[in-house]
């Protein structure tokens, strides 16, 4: 409700929620006896189940099991392919490299360098090596 949902938007997301967060028989228990991995579970499965046209995320999630980041890694893609912007803050080359075409490299909070994503990590990887 706090995205706006109606009740019956949120019913019908509600099984989708549930088996994209693992929980199964635990769903029903109170929150407040969740484990930090089981919150951010069910906070990752509802915000994966909820359409968004831009797309913030402040490195990438990586909690749970192998079983649970297989199926978030594949669920953040397919958001990353159905979201119209995607912002992305890390120091995960890798990954920056695989799903942005646009860096923006940041220093001192300044913005020292904006363009694609793999001339962004080689002024980067440049910076690293001349301090």
């Amino acid at each position: 409700m706090l995205l706006g949902l109606s009740r019956g938007k949120i019913s019908k997301l509600e099984d989708e929620i549930v088996q994209k967060s693992g929980l199964g028989e635990f769903i029903d228990l109170p929150v407040y006896t969740y484990s930090t991995g089981m919150r951010m579970r069910l906070g990752f499965s509802i915000s994966l189940s909820v359409p968004a046209e831009i797309m913030v995320m402040d490195e990438w999630l990586s909690v749970g099991d192998e079983e649970f980041q297989k199926t978030a890694q594949g669920e953040m893609a397919r958001m990353i392919d159905e979201s119209s912007i995607v912002v992305l803050a890390s120091h995960d080359l890798e990954l920056l490299g695989q799903t942005t075409q646009t860096s923006i490299v940041l220093e001192g909070g300044r913005t020292s360098f904006i363009g694609p994503t793999d001339e962004a990590i080689n002024f980067y990887r440049n910076q690293l090596e001349s301090t």
